[in-house]
């Protein structure tokens, strides 16, 4: 099944993970989805922040979903939402506390996951607006209080899809532009360790210009410059 081939991948993305980390090395992971990320948070261990840039929350569970859309629920994951008993089988996993994640560029959320987030303590910055004045400093100052290094999650559609085009077939309006997540990923190495980062979710049939592969590779620069 779906659930099954996505946690014996994050079975396979902790191993990895964990045996990069030990030889001194960058975990940076290419992955097809966002669910790679509890693989990568297990392979890293406790005590990590997780940044997440994603147009959509992916903090749904099986109750709150109609289509039962596995990805959509990664987040959810992360935090012990559901899927508990899955996660617990991959090995060096823990549930994140909610208070050291934080979402930037989500705005495609489901009604009931919207009240899911205002209901918990994740950090939720929306609109590209934010990332230009204080919020977003005083958000990952927020973050630092509860993790000194932290997991980099970069949905690829995060990018404002009239910008740089669609990078999958989930894209929503609006939306942050590549620049917008260079300067991101500049304030977030001032403030904490980026100990592993994830490129999710390109689709190359949508992405006829090479644009948002473009993107992606500026982003991945910026993640790795020193």
């Amino acid at each position: 099944t779906e659930t099954a081939v996505a946690f014996d991948l994050a079975r396979s993305i902790a191993e990895r993970v964990h045996a990069a980390r030990n030889r001194g090395g960058f975990p940076l992971i290419l992955a097809g989805n966002c669910m790679a990320a509890v693989g990568v948070m297990a392979g890293l261990g406790s005590g990590h922040g997780v940044v997440w840039l994603d147009a959509h929350g992916d903090f749904n569970t099986p109750d709150t979903t109609r289509s039962t859309f596995l990805d959509g629920m990664a987040v959810a994951v992360l935090v012990g939402s559901c899927w508990s008993a899955a996660a617990a089988s991959v090995p060096g996993f823990e549930p994140v506390p909610e208070a050291s994640i934080a979402l930037i560029g989500t705005r495609d959320l489901d009604l009931a996951e919207r009240e899911r987030l205002r209901a918990s303590e994740v950090g939720v910055l929306g609109s590209p607006a934010a990332l230009g004045d204080d919020r977003l400093r005083s958000q990952l100052r927020a973050l630092r209080a509860h993790a000194r290094a932290v997991y980099l999650h970069v949905d690829l559609d995060v990018l404002d899809p009239t910008d740089v085009g669609p990078a999958n077939r989930f894209a929503a309006a609006g939306g942050l532009s590549v620049d917008d997540v260079r300067n991101l990923v500049g304030a977030l190495k001032q403030e904490c360790e980026i100990a592993a980062a994830t490129i999710s979710a390109y689709d190359p049939t949508l992405d006829t210009t090479h644009a948002v592969r473009d993107a992606a590779i500026e982003i991945v620069r910026e993640i790795v410059a020193d």
